[in-house]
């Protein structure tokens, strides 16, 4: 394991260092890169990233048509058919964001967290707030909370939800010849996110136990984990245990059977949410775009 090599070279007096791998330009073009990524995340600070980068496997699939069009079928069309449930009456109850959640929301984002097709990264937002206070980073602030503030109440003009809602698409290489898609936001837009979420973190976690424990309860899946392997442990009798793994589970999802949830349970945050999925939005992958019609909010 990653772990067990780290340790090793840790106790050894000379470290082991793996050789410079030699093959095709192909993968010496892809080892180049994946150096480059390494070099970026130590520079920000991000070592835990580094690490993480130079022992997958992972390689990122370039644009062609093959490509774009497995990332196409990865992102189903919604039927023709789909009825979307009446939206609740709004309310501005939980509109307005604080600057306190706003700069909790931005302090969040892991070193070197990428932006989406505006460019913006978090970091950007983390060094123009850095430092002593001042009329200028209290007027970013305050226009930061303005604009959630309108994204909370279902305001956002529908020329720009497309892209204010979409994100950039990444392809990697998964070892069957497949590829697996990875969205990035926008951040202004994953800010807002982020406070919906602390603030529904707590509820969210007592409406769902014990059926799901990896949202709202804090140390939930290691829980879960141990509790099962307990149990299986201390039984004498033949047990099975199911593990079910569903087929790009994520983009399948019917945004209007999670909409009429929402409605029922969260119906404060349904303008929100009704403006996330009503409408498709824009996934950008190299020159072409892609329509993202189900499932959750990407990035």
């Amino acid at each position: 394991s990653s772990a067990a090599t780290i340790k090793d070279n840790l106790t050894r007096q000379e470290p082991h260092i793996i050789p410079r791998r030699t093959g095709s330009g192909e993968q010496r073009q892809t080892d180049n890169a994946r150096r480059r990524r390494v070099e970026r995340k130590i520079a920000h600070g991000d070592v835990s990233g580094a690490v993480k980068i130079a022992i997958c496997d992972d390689a990122v699939a370039h644009f062609c048509p093959d490509t774009l069009a497995a990332l196409a079928e990865k992102h189903p069309r919604a039927r023709d058919d789909v009825i979307f449930p009446d939206q609740p009456i709004p309310s501005n109850d939980n509109a307005n964001a604080t600057p306190q959640e706003v700069l909790a929301a931005i302090r969040s984002f892991p070193h070197d967290s990428a932006g989406g097709i505006d460019g913006l990264r978090p970091q950007h937002l983390k060094d123009m707030l850095a430092g002593p206070e001042n009329d200028t980073k209290s007027g970013l602030v305050t226009s930061l909370c303005k604009l959630v503030d309108i994204m909370l109440r279902g305001l956002v003009p529908a020329e720009i939800r497309p892209v204010l809602y979409g994100a950039n698409l990444t392809a990697l290489k998964k070892k069957d010849n497949g590829v697996r898609p990875i969205a990035v936001g926008l951040t202004l837009r994953r800010i807002a996110g982020k406070i919906v979420s602390q603030r529904l973190m707590q509820p969210m976690g007592e409406l769902l136990r014990p059926i799901q424990v990896g949202y709202g309860t804090r140390g939930g899946g290691e829980a879960a984990v141990h509790a099962m392997r307990s149990v299986l442990s201390v039984s004498d009798r033949c047990q099975v245990l199911l593990k079910l793994d569903f087929k790009n589970a994520f983009n399948s999802l019917h945004r209007e059977c999670m909409l009429s949830e929402l409605f029922e349970y969260l119906p404060a945050y349904g303008p929100f949410v009704s403006q996330l999925y009503r409408e498709s939005s824009l996934l950008f992958f190299g020159p072409e775009n892609l329509s993202s019609e189900r499932g959750g909010a990407a990035g």
